[in-house]
Formats: C-alpha cells, sequence, structure tokens
C-alpha cells in the first residue's frame, strides 16, 4: 500500500504541475486555454478526493470516475473542437458527445453499475480521445501554412493522449478478468496506469508551457 501511495503522490505533484503551467502561461496560449485550467484543475480535485477516499478514509472511489468521464471527454472533445478548422472534423466532434453521453448513462444503469469500475466506457471514450487527436494531427499537416510543431501546445498534449489512451484502452480491456482471476497481475497493471499518468501530464506541462518559450525565442 506504501508503495501506492507513493505512487499517487507523485500523480499528483505532476497533475498540478500541469495545472499550474496552464494558468502561469495562459496569455501565451489559444484562446481555449481556459478549457485546460477547467480540465486539469478539475481533474486535480477528482484526484485529490479519490486520494483521501483509498488511503485514508478507505473507501471506493469507482463511482467518482463514473461522474468525471463524461465531463472529462465532453470538454477535450470542445477543446478539439475549437482547435481544428476542418468543418467535418468539428462537426463529428459535436456528435460524438451527446452519443458517448447517451452510452455511459445506458452504461453506468444498465451493465456496469456506479460501485464498479467503467472499463467500458473508459475504452470508449479513450477510442474516442485517440481519434481526436490523430485528426487534429491529421488536420495541422493538411493546412495551407506552415505550423511550427514544437510551438503548438496541443501538439504535445494529443501526443501525450495518443499515448496514455492508448495504453489505457488495453489495460481496461484486461482489468475486469484479471481483477477477478489474478489479482496480483491486476496490481502490476495499477502501477502501468500510474506511469501513463506520469506520460500525459508530462507532455500536459510542456506543451502548456512550451508556447511562451518557444515564441519569444
Amino acid at each position: 500500500m506504501n508503495h501506492l501511495l507513493l505512487f499517487f503522490s507523485i500523480y499528483l505533484c505532476i497533475l498540478f504541475a500541469s495545472f499550474l503551467a496552464s494558468l502561469l502561461n495562459r496569455k501565451n496560449l489559444e484562446d481555449y486555454a481556459h478549457l485546460f485550467s477547467t480540465l486539469t484543475g478539475v481533474t486535480f480535485l477528482v484526484e485529490s478526493i479519490a486520494f483521501y477516499m483509498l488511503f485514508f478514509a478507505y473507501e471506493k472511489t469507482h463511482f467518482l470516475y463514473h461522474y468525471f468521464l463524461p465531463f472529462s471527454y465532453t470538454l477535450i472533445a470542445l477543446i478539439y473542437r475549437k482547435a481544428v478548422t476542418k468543418a467535418w472534423i468539428k462537426k463529428a466532434l459535436s456528435a460524438s458527445v451527446p452519443l458517448f453521453l447517451g452510452a455511459h448513462l445506458l452504461l453506468s444503469v444498465f451493465v456496469q453499475k456506479i460501485d464498479s469500475v467503467n472499463s467500458y466506457a473508459i475504452m470508449g471514450a479513450s477510442f474516442l480521445i485517440i481519434l481526436s487527436s490523430l485528426s487534429y494531427f491529421y488536420d495541422l499537416l493538411t493546412r495551407p501554412e506552415i505550423v511550427k510543431l514544437s510551438a503548438t501546445p496541443l501538439f504535445w498534449i494529443s501526443t501525450g493522449n495518443i499515448f496514455f489512451y492508448s495504453g489505457a484502452f488495453f489495460l481496461m480491456g484486461f482489468l475486469n478478468y484479471l481483477m477477478r482471476e489474478e489479482l496480483g497481475l491486476a496490481s502490476k497493471l495499477i502501477v502501468i496506469n500510474y506511469s501513463l499518468n506520469y506520460l500525459l501530464y508530462s507532455f500536459y506541462t510542456i506543451g502548456l508551457l512550451c508556447a511562451g518559450r518557444l515564441r519569444k525565442s
């Protein structure tokens, strides 16, 4: 348990760093920068509550993520919708939100209820966020102007999203089975999940900080 407490603490520190980066470099970011502050700030709040519940109150935290996942996916889809230029990608992102929210509600009510891990919904959100990130890359590469990728915050963030959500998709695919049959291996996968979170929010922090520095250089 002690090593999980350490892993979670490190995760919260990196997550908080990304939140601070979104605030400190706000003036150098795009007009959707406030959405990054909201996303990282609310994520930090939710994960801090989960941290307390897990390690101090010894309570389950599954219900938190049943509420948090629809919020986070909606915000991420909105960020990408504001960032892309192609109309068909904007329409697809707009349509994905009510479809995901409806599917998530059905899964939470009938399949994986609020007291269990919502792994199917996480897999669905992961798939959609990977598609959103790849669509953003396509949009960048097909723009008439030259885009400096290293100075584009959402390029770094999308790279982190692809790594994290690809890993999360496969982890969630195995999690339910392993929790029943191979608890020891399931605990090792939790360590992998922390590593993926470190990677994700490190990319967020880099992306949110790089714009101002590289524009001045």
